[in-house]
């Protein structure tokens, strides 16, 4: 029992690292340090003690990492429905057709001759 808690351990440490994927890697971590803690009991102090710590740590860092990517997300999405307000604004769509109409009809710059070859 107390192999399997330091594999589940960290198999859920190595996870909890990935966004989305990350909460199959918060219950492993939170089955290994469940199973560490009853190897503990049993006597298995060495390798349950590890697979504590390695659970406890997977645990935390997968939940804070899976909640700052749901944050993330949100926050992203937001700006999105923003911009999307913006685009479909008319008075800043008409804006900028005006400012491409402008942009198209000045000329366009003449670059400098080249230098003589020698």
């Amino acid at each position: 029992m107390a192999i399997a808690a330091l594999i589940l351990s960290i198999v859920g440490l190595v996870l909890c690292w990935i966004p989305m994927v990350g909460w199959l890697g918060v219950v492993l971590a939170l089955v290994g340090l469940i199973l560490g803690l009853l190897a503990f009991k049993k006597g298995k102090k060495g390798l349950g003690i590890t697979a504590l710590i390695i659970g406890v740590v997977g645990l935390g860092v997968g939940l804070y990492v899976q909640i700052s990517t749901i944050i993330a997300v949100q926050e992203v999405t937001s700006q999105f429905g923003d911009l999307n307000a913006q685009l479909n604004d008319p008075a800043l769509q008409q804006q900028l057709n005006d400012a491409m109409n402008q942009a198209m009809q000045q000329p366009a710059p003449v670059a400098p001759p080249a230098p003589p070859a020698q």
